[in-house]
């Protein structure tokens, strides 16, 4: 059986803030700081920049924080977390 909370997308733990990641390949410079900090999100790939990991791109709970840590972290702020 579904819970009401579920139906209208709220959790029960209080965390029901979805945001969306995006990588900006053409400001991104590859130095791995959001993948060394989040590698369940964000991954290097061959051409040497940052994106990322297939299914993260909406994120919520842990995941959110990770990700704006991340995005505060990159030296030339090609991660975008929008809630």
């Amino acid at each position: 059986m579904v819970s009401f909370m579920e139906v209208v997308g709220l959790r029960p733990d209080g965390c029901n803030t979805m945001a969306t990641v995006e990588v900006d390949q053409e400001l991104c410079v590859g130095d791995q700081v959001c993948a060394s900090m989040s590698p369940e999100i964000f991954e290097m790939h061959d051409d040497g920049l940052a994106y990322v990991v297939e299914g993260m791109e909406e994120v919520d709970g842990d995941d959110l924080e990770a990700a704006k840590e991340a995005a505060d972290a990159c030296p030339v702020d090609a991660i975008t977390v929008h809630e």
